[in-house]
């Protein structure tokens, strides 16, 4: 079994302790583990005897206890001194990690209502909606006043040719021409084919013009 050379104090052969002061001892260990790293720190082993043994200062080696032994550490420390001077501001820490998300809050109250923003730029045209359904006629309004007269007009195309008037009356007919000499008669030929239609009579005096297409 090793023990730590340094600080280490006298190893004395104690009488054997009653269980209530080995068990004071432990409650002590447990209560100056949290206590500051300034104070001087003791560590010791107790035998299976109660005995305690291989007391010493600072951090206990790993083996310095023997195998049916028990490490104990305790702290010895004096009343406190006045507080010093306020030490220099330390550099700052890491960020910690972000916390757990919290439960949503209660909706505050409705705010002022803040000024008019200004106007945004004009979107893009929509697309053109369906025609609706033709609503009621509104009521006539009145006539405004005659505006000035504008300026005429160039000429517009020729009207389309109006329909012919009707036929005029059927003009008198001519005198008939002087009968010639007989003939001698001849025999009855066969019927000759129907003779061509004669001159037409001379034409008659205009009628009237149609009203206007």
């Amino acid at each position: 079994m090793a023990h730590a050379p340094e600080h280490q104090l006298a190893r004395p052969l104690l009488r054997p302790l009653s269980v209530l002061v080995a068990t004071a001892l432990t409650a002590s260990l447990v209560a100056t583990t949290a206590l500051s790293a300034a104070a001087e720190d003791y560590h010791g082993c107790i035998t299976p005897e109660m005995a305690l043994v291989g007391v010493g200062t600072g951090d206990a080696p790993a083996d310095h206890c023997g195998s049916d032994e028990t490490l104990i550490e305790w702290n010895a420390e004096g009343p406190a001194g006045p507080e010093g001077p306020k030490g220099p501001k330390g550099d700052q820490g890491p960020a910690g990690a972000d916390g757990a998300k919290g439960p949503k809050g209660p909706a505050g109250a409705d705010g002022a209502k803040g000024p008019k923003g200004p106007a945004g730029a004009d979107g893009a045209d929509g697309e053109m909606g369906a025609v609706g359904e033709t609503g009621p006629q509104g009521e006539t309004g009145s006539a405004g006043e005659a505006g000035p007269a504008g300026e005429t007009g160039p000429a517009g195309p020729a009207g389309a040719d109006g329909s012919d008037g009707e036929p005029g009356p059927q003009g008198e007919t001519g005198s008939p021409g002087a009968n010639g000499a007989d003939g001698e008669m001849g025999a009855n030929g066969e019927q000759g084919p129907q003779g061509e239609t004669g001159p037409a009579g001379p034409a008659g005096a205009d009628g009237s013009d149609g009203e206007p297409g």
